[in-house]
């Protein structure tokens, strides 16, 4: 029998113990919440005796998810079978059934963010709209964003876009029998709303609901969870609001602040005790979260040493950085021991990477890259997908123009003009269209034949069909000289994705394509022992690492320049700066640069706001290239570089303020239209005088001092 009180402290026992009744966990980062789930559901199986089917445990990745249902089997001892699941895995599998209730077959297909901001740039070229890229992502985030406030698009009126470009695109998902990632809650929701008997159903079925990472859900996610909830109260939610980071894609931290709104009663048991982190990043991240305001009150300590002091470097500029923690990575391996698996770097933006992989580069520094390009939107692993797809679901016509003609078979322009034309009288998908055509019959009953031996083969077997029977390897070498190698490389790592790694049964082609489209950022990582991570912030959450470099401790980049006019969002960024800090086990690295590269143009830089609210007796301050001056040199005289602090030196150099005005070279200004900049020059004198100011999406602007603030 399982000794739960020698496995777990207190206040998890408590948590675990917990029967009946609406239950909120306050779970400081590295107190052991996947551990007291986990636990929690093997207790109400073996205590109190909970049919496993009877319980649904939501998280937020399939790794999550995978790794908690295998924690369950390995604490009871036995396979249980407890529905462990994303909220959007969960209700795709709960679509498949009861999508039809919506005018869907259970072979829908589930569309990426490529493949509906494609078909968004169709609809607007339609309308003789502006079809740029920056209009097509306002579209697909405003889309998304209605969609997770649970707001139907199809009856939206008050928006500042043209509504009707709305409406046909959700037509159009609807013809291609397919659905975009936000769908998937919204629809799910949408039927447990209509249809009682339903949502009447699947709330007896499901009489314990546990919720991980409950901070991140979104509007939609508590009404699916509220609509379960009809039969019982039987729901707890494990989570912590200082953790809270996603707001810009939908997530609001009033769930967790607002959870006893919905459910007055509800125990509440805080988890305060790290069991990750040295005394001296604890104290850190506790002296910082403390100054927000809007949160549950939590004394975040730990047992653990005090450990090493955090080290603050103050680099020249973003190359020095880089190199920076590069010559630190390697002086660790070597002294302490370390893989390059021990080490992570992460940055706010995405921009901030690119230096730093060609730092580790020219280090012979292996990496990995979490959440860069993704795999799975590489254009030879598209057309495979495609391919798959059209085979599914023979109404997705996105993906049949896509292989109507990949390889080059003959079909060009005219041809597609001719099946679409064929399509539209007799309204029907453009896979129907070509059967009748009789130029492209033979291609669709090549489709038709493969799409029969799906059910009895597996998705590898059919996706190895279409590539031999298509010359598709040919075909890459053929038109991709320059890198067909590495194509085919990732065509054979698609094959070996199709085979489960935990000895279980092969996947089928739309077990595969469910995966697939479901998978994060951080499902499809390796975090290898062999490799350094590089990733943002946002990647990092639920992971943890030895030694964490954070990159880029400066104002407008941690907070970022989007979010410093904004109290919630200044709020939210230094969440994300805590939950930055918390990844760390041993030891800590900030670092900063006082000069950094943006559009060909040295910037001024400064600390992070944020820096003033640390206890800065727990640091360790290193000069300015006190670490691998050879290396730092060196590097910069590469020519695949392309750093040089000499462009436009006339740009810093000070010209005399007679005004006695407030304003400096390298200040932060604010500017009514084109936002926040950076003062590179002071032209002129008097009544003359004007700013030469760096705006990061305008570029140079010469403006009057009563034009902009300083901030």
């Amino acid at each position: 029998m399982i000794n739960y009180e020698e496995e777990l402290d207190d206040r998890q026992i408590e948590a675990v113990k917990h029967f009946e009744g609406p239950l909120l966990v306050l779970a400081g980062a590295g107190s052991g919440k996947t551990r007291v789930i986990t636990y929690r559901i093997a207790y109400l199986i073996d205590r109190y005796g909970v049919d496993p089917e009877n319980i649904l445990a939501m998280t937020f990745t399939n790794k999550a998810a995978n790794e908690m249902r295998t924690r369950v089997d390995l604490i009871l001892g036995k396979k249980c079978n407890v529905f462990v699941s994303t909220f959007h895995s969960a209700c795709a599998f709960l679509l498949r059934k009861y999508s039809y209730k919506l005018g869907y077959t259970n072979n829908y297909v589930i569309y990426d963010e490529t493949d509906s901001k494609k078909i968004i740039k169709e609809i607007l070229e339609i309308y003789s709209q502006d079809s740029s890229v920056d209009n097509v992502h306002k579209y697909y985030n405003e889309i998304s964003s209605r969609k997770d406030n649970g707001e139907d698009i199809l009856a939206v009126e008050n928006s500042s876009l043209n509504v009707e470009v709305f409406r046909a695109y959700q037509k159009r998902l609807i013809m291609s029998n397919a659905m975009d990632f936000s769908d998937l809650i919204f629809n799910m929701v949408k039927i447990l709303k209509m249809f009682d008997e339903i949502r009447e159903r699947l709330s007896s079925k499901f009489r314990f609901i546990l919720v991980d990472e409950f901070q991140d859900t979104n509007r939609i996610q508590m009404d699916f969870l509220l609509l379960l909830l009809k039969n019982h109260r039987n729901i707890c939610v494990v989570g912590d609001d200082d953790q809270s980071i996603y707001r810009w894609r939908g997530a609001t931290i009033e769930n967790i602040l607002g959870f006893g709104g919905h459910f007055e009663d509800a125990k509440i048991v805080k988890l305060e005790q790290n069991y990750r982190s040295t005394g001296a990043i604890i104290s850190v991240a506790a002296e910082l979260i403390k100054n927000n305001d809007k949160r549950h009150v939590k004394t975040l300590f730990t047992k653990n040493p005090l450990g090493e002091n955090i080290t603050f470097y103050t680099a020249e500029n973003d190359i020095d950085e880089a190199s920076f923690i590069a010559s630190e990575i390697l002086r660790l391996k070597e002294s302490k021991k370390k893989e390059f698996g021990d080490f992570a770097v992460l940055v706010r933006t995405n921009a901030q990477m690119r230096i730093i992989e060609e730092k580790f580069r020219f280090s012979n520094i292996p990496y990995e890259v979490v959440g860069g390009t993704e795999f799975y939107k590489r254009k030879e692993i598209k057309d495979i997908i495609s391919y798959l797809r059209v085979i599914v679901n023979p109404k997705s016509d996105m993906d049949f123009e896509r292989i109507l003609n990949t390889p080059p078979r003959g079909f060009g322009d005219a041809t597609l003009m001719k099946i679409r034309d064929i399509a539209i009288k007799n309204n029907i998908s453009l896979f129907e269209a070509a059967l009748r055509y009789e130029k492209t019959q033979n291609f669709s009953m090549f489709l038709i034949s493969i799409a029969k031996q799906m059910d009895n083969i597996s998705a590898r077997d059919v996706a190895e069909k279409i590539i031999n029977e298509t010359n598709y390897r040919s075909y890459l070498e053929q038109y991709y000289k320059n890198d067909y190698l590495d194509r085919l490389a990732n065509i054979d790592e698609l094959l070996n994705s199709m085979i489960p790694r935990d000895g279980s049964e092969p996947l089928s082609v739309r077990q595969f394509l469910e995966n697939v489209s479901l998978l994060s950022d951080i499902d499809r990582a390796s975090l290898s022992i062999r490799n350094v991570s590089i990733m943002t912030i946002h990647s990092a959450k639920g992971l943890e690492f030895p030694i964490v470099f954070i990159a880029g401790f400066e104002e407008n980049l941690i907070p970022h320049f989007k979010s410093v006019m904004d109290e919630d969002e200044i709020a939210e960024e230094r969440r994300l700066l805590y939950v930055a800090i918390t990844r760390a086990r041993e030891k800590l690295y900030l670092s900063y640069a006082k000069e950094r590269f943006q559009a060909g143009l040295p910037l001024v830089r400064r600390k992070s706001r944020f820096f003033d609210e640390l206890p800065h007796n727990l640091f360790t301050f290193l000069p300015v290239k006190e670490v691998r001056k050879d290396l730092i040199f060196e590097e910069n005289k590469e020519k695949d570089v392309g750093y040089k602090i000499e462009y436009y030196p006339e740009l810093m150099k000070m010209t005399p303020n007679k005004n006695d005005l407030p304003f400096k070279i390298g200040m932060n200004v604010f500017h009514n239209k084109f936002g926040i900049g950076v003062i590179k020059q002071i032209e002129g004198s008097g009544e003359d005088i004007k700013l030469v100011i760096f705006f990061e999406k305008w570029g140079l602007k010469r403006l009057l001092p009563s034009y902009v603030r300083i901030i």
